[in-house]
C-alpha cells in the first residue's frame, strides 16, 4: 500500500520475482476499502519467468475491482500468455541514452570489448539492460541496413538478462562475438 489511499499499491522493481508474485497474488484477492477501484501501479525492469507464471492466474481471473497497470522499459521479456493479458502502449524514448552503442556495432572486437567494459566488471544488469536498449535504437533506426539476425540475438540477450541470475559479462561477450559490423 502507500501512504495516502489503501486501495492504490505502487512499487518500483529492479526485478520482479516469485515472492513478490506471491505477495501481489495475495494482495490481488483483498476487496476494496472504499467503493472504487483497487489499484496496482507496478514499474519493473524485469520480471522473472516464473514470477509470470504466478502472475497469471491473478490477471485471467482478477477479483471485481482489481485494476493493473504495468511499465516496464522496451524489450521486457514477457511470457506471450501474460502479455496478452495487458493493453500495451509504447513511448519512444527522446534520444540514445548510451553514445557507445552505436559506435559498438562498427567497432573491432578488441574495441568492443572495451565498450562494455565497465558494465561486465561492474555486473551491472540495469546498465547491461540499457546497453541493449540503446543498441536496439540503433539497429531500429538503421532498421533497412541491419540483418535481422542482430534484432533476434538483441531479443535473446534481453531475455537472458531477464533471467533470476544472469550473467552479464558471458552476454554481452557473447554479442560482441557474434553481432555483425555495420
Amino acid at each position: 500500500m502507500t501512504d495516502g489511499h489503501p486501495d492504490f499499491f505502487f512499487k518500483i522493481f529492479d526485478t520482479l520475482t516469485i515472492d513478490d508474485s506471491r505477495l501481489l497474488n495475495g494482495m490481488g484477492l483483498l476487496r476494496s476499502l472504499s467503493s472504487g477501484p483497487r489499484v496496482f501501479l507496478l514499474a519493473l525492469r524485469s520480471i522473472t519467468a516464473e514470477a509470470q507464471h504466478s502472475l497469471l492466474k491473478l490477471l485471467e481471473d482478477p477479483a471485481p475491482g482489481v485494476l493493473f497497470f504495468l511499465i516496464a522499459p522496451p524489450g521486457v521479456f514477457l511470457l506471450p500468455t501474460l502479455f496478452s493479458r495487458f493493453s500495451s502502449h509504447s513511448f519512444t524514448p527522446a534520444s540514445v541514452a548510451d553514445t557507445n552503442a552505436s559506435s559498438f556495432l562498427s567497432a573491432s572486437l578488441p574495441e568492443r570489448l572495451s565498450l562494455i567494459g565497465d558494465i561486465i566488471e561492474e555486473k551491472d544488469k540495469k546498465k547491461a539492460l540499457d546497453f541493449l536498449n540503446a543498441l536496439e535504437a540503433v539497429v531500429e533506426a538503421a532498421k533497412e541496413t541491419a540483418p535481422l539476425e542482430t534484432l533476434q540475438a538483441l531479443v535473446l540477450a534481453r531475455s537472458y538478462l531477464s533471467t533470476r541470475s544472469p550473467s552479464v559479462k558471458m552476454i554481452l561477450e557473447s554479442l560482441a562475438l557474434t553481432l555483425p559490423a555495420k
